[in-house]
């Protein structure tokens, strides 16, 4: 099999997150000193969003709001959404809605 190259996958860098985009899904790597609320633009089309590095077992927040061609996803504290042990939060966005797993 190919090596992955996770460079080819960089969608956005900022101060806050690494964003990569997999395609059907896209990954968000919180930095280390970085809190809500949080934005991350996701491609128009439907798709898995995992947020990595959030608190474990937090609540949050997921509002999506249209952008161009994708959305630009807000993560704030407290909601319906809750990370799991290891501090991800899994969600979908359909039809520019934020929904949960």
């Amino acid at each position: 099999p190919a090596a992955f190259d996770a460079g080819d996958a960089v969608a956005e860098e900022t101060d806050q997150l690494v964003v990569l985009d997999m395609g059907a899904a896209t990954v968000a790597f919180v930095a280390e000193d970085a809190a809500p609320p949080l934005t991350v633009r996701v491609p128009s089309d439907d798709r898995d969003v995992w947020v990595v590095g959030l608190d474990p077992g937090g609540d949050y927040g997921v509002s999506a709001e249209s952008d161009g061609d994708g959305f630009r996803l807000s993560v704030s504290e407290g909601g319906t959404l809750e990370a799991d042990v290891g501090g991800v939060l899994l969600f979908g966005v359909r039809g520019g809605v934020a929904v949960g797993p």
